[in-house]
């Protein structure tokens, strides 16, 4: 018992780890996007939880610096659509340079657009990401379906929805101009600082205005240096973001560290390294985007308990398989991108087909499958070579955790075939027999024996001492 409980204490370790330490109450947010940060999806994650926090934390404001020449399309059509619009605060972009193709769709999604001198906005067209020409008719859709988007997206920010779709469609055909705006036939708009503050139907054509620095810009928007926050990606993040896509590895690890604690009594190493696999696990996962947080790592726990219950006090399978299972699906929504579990019942703009649970749980399963089949082949590792190892300071003990002391017993070498016992427990069909003042865990060949009967050893294989009823 204090084994088993000293293992719940270990994996109770675990929840600390989904802390957020920073608050953005009453703050400006800045959220800097640079050269290459559109094209890594980790950044979107990052910044839609960002957003979230915003939300959640009450921020005064958001602001996006821009410096960008462009990156994925649909995912920022995402957060234009979604975060963007859902925003609670006043939102705003600064071009210090460029904002191009998504960096510009990002700027109009902003309630004002601000930009450096000489900075430039525009070539927004959509492109396929391996540079092969996209199909004039998916390049139909494709333009029908963002400039949906950008109607009601530009409606909302009150942004000339003109000037944007000169940005990002070409066409053939005609010259088109809005305003001082002109872009020539088979050209795309790109606007200069100068060009997208010049005033027409008595307001600024695109941008705001013109600031040289972030300094400026805060004091032309009334904010403080004190006011501010940098939201910035920590050491940790860009650490957890690698970890989750090992997290078959660590659940591999954390199996076969509970396995062997639970096979080498009073020794401590196997559960600090299942505490360990299981909180970078849980940690790597929550920071990368995905659904592990507080409630899920509490249902691992929970589940953890119950299996402790099934060993310890109520043996029986029920308690064990529900908490097996527990332990499993919190695994499992561990790895889910929570962005895309709120995208299920959706409908995939290619194919035309709803977004399914299997395009969700695809590769979080995937990734079970390897670490609890790895698990399993690692303790099959441990049950032929484990005794054998010479593991300076180990030596399979069992020892009766309640009560009066009893003698221990090196179960690894002594000759226990034929000695007769007392089950303890129920063996369904595992459990505890006492021999003298001694105890030790057995198995059956697969019937069940009643507490209080006497049993035989009939053999002793590794590490399984296995038993018949006498």
């Amino acid at each position: 018992m204090p084994k088993l409980f000293s293992i719940l204490s270990a994996l109770l370790m675990i929840l600390p780890l989904s802390a957020e330490l920073v608050s953005y109450a009453d703050k400006v947010v800045v959220l800097e996007i640079g050269e290459k940060a559109l094209v890594n999806k980790q950044s979107f994650k990052f910044w839609q939880r960002t957003l979230a926090r915003v939300n959640e934390e009450g921020a005064k404001a958001v602001i996006f610096e821009l410096d960008t020449p462009g990156g994925l399309a649909f995912d920022t059509k995402d957060l234009m659509v979604n975060e963007l619009r859902d925003l609670e605060v006043p939102s705003y972009a600064f071009i210090d340079d460029e904002a191009i193709s998504a960096g510009a769709m990002i700027s109009i999604a902003c309630d004002e657009i601000w930009m450096t001198p000489g900075s430039t906005i525009g070539a927004a067209a959509i492109i396929n990401g391996n540079g092969v020409e996209i199909e004039k008719v998916m390049r139909g859709k494709l333009e029908s379906f963002f400039d949906a988007n950008i109607r009601a997206v530009t409606k909302d920010k009150g942004h000339p929805t003109e000037i944007v779709q000169m940005m990002m469609f070409i066409d053939d055909e005609r010259v088109r101009r809005y305003g001082p705006a002109k872009v020539q036939k088979g050209k795309l708009l790109t606007l200069t600082a100068s060009e997208a503050v010049q005033q027409f139907k008595g307001k600024p054509l695109l941008a705001k205005g013109i600031a040289e620095s972030r300094e400026e810009l805060f004091q032309k928007l009334g904010f403080t240096a004190e006011d501010v926050v940098v939201a910035e990606q920590t050491g940790f993040e860009s650490l957890a973001w690698h970890v989750s896509a090992w997290s078959s590895l660590l659940i591999l690890i954390g199996v076969g560290g509970i396995y062997f604690e639970m096979k080498s009594p009073g020794f401590g190493l196997g559960i600090a390294v299942a505490a360990a696999a299981f909180g970078v696990f849980f940690f790597g996962n929550f920071v990368a985007g995905n659904l592990a947080g507080y409630e899920v790592v509490a249902v691992f726990v929970l589940g953890v308990i119950f299996v402790i219950l099934e060993i310890a006090i109520f043996p029986g399978m029920i308690m064990g398989i529900i908490g097996g299972c527990m332990m499993v699906g919190a695994l499992l929504f561990s790895m889910v991108d929570r962005f895309d579990f709120k995208r299920l019942g959706e409908q995939d703009f290619f194919t035309g087909e709803k977004f399914s649970v299997v395009d969700v749980f695809f590769f979080p399963l995937l990734s079970l499958a390897i670490g609890l089949v790895g698990g399993l082949g690692l303790i099959l590792l441990m049950i032929k070579y484990l005794p054998n190892l010479p593991i300076p300071g180990f030596v399979l003990k069992r020892t009766i955790g309640a009560g009066g002391s009893v003698a221990q017993v090196d179960s690894a070498v002594e000759e226990l075939e034929g000695q007769v016992g007392v089950a303890t427990m129920d063996l369904r069909p595992a459990g505890k027999i006492a021999i003298g003042e001694t105890i030790y865990d057995v198995i059956t060949k697969g019937e069940f024996i009643e507490k209080g009967s006497s049993v035989r050893i009939v053999a002793k294989e590794q590490m399984r001492t296995i038993v018949e009823k006498a």
